[in-house]
């Protein structure tokens, strides 16, 4: 499941609610901050989270 968009991978969320990447299926988290990672810390793959963004 590696669905591309602008050159990043585009993440999804499994049954859990859980984000993760879309090339290496790796759970993302957010840091401290409250900010999720940009690069997937597993496989590198830059990530894309526009599904999570406002309605156009």
């Amino acid at each position: 499941m590696s669905e591309w968009k602008n050159g990043k991978c585009v993440v999804y969320e499994d049954r859990h609610g859980n984000t993760r990447c879309g090339v290496c299926c790796a759970a993302l988290f957010c840091d401290d901050n409250g900010d999720m990672p940009d690069i997937c810390p597993c496989c590198g793959a830059p990530l894309d989270y526009s599904i999570y963004g406002p309605a156009e």
